[in-house]
């Protein structure tokens, strides 16, 4: 999950990131395996999608907490050759 540039203290203090994790509770084997606060601006979103992705190889989804976040994020995919593999929602 990309949380957006200065929103809460920490993850623990997302509402989004808490609804996300209790949402995907529903679904067996499906949770959030890692989170990174993004800066300001499409580079930055694009930065904290390539660590996730580098990370976690066996990503299959990316949640972006903001729009500009989703461009960095589609970004990624598209030059690591993962359309189809890794699904973002942003």
């Amino acid at each position: 999950m990309i949380l957006s540039a200065g929103a809460g203290e920490g993850p623990g203090d997302e509402p989004i990131l808490r609804g996300l994790s209790e949402g995907l509770a529903a679904w067996r084997g499906a949770r959030v395996e890692a989170v990174v606060r993004a800066g300001a601006g499409v580079l930055s979103g694009e930065q904290a999608a390539s660590e996730l992705v580098r990370g976690n190889p066996g990503l299959n989804a990316l949640f972006c907490a903001s729009s500009v976040d989703t461009i960095g994020a589609a970004q990624v995919v598209v030059d690591r050759n993962k359309v189809g593999r890794v699904l973002i929602v942003g």
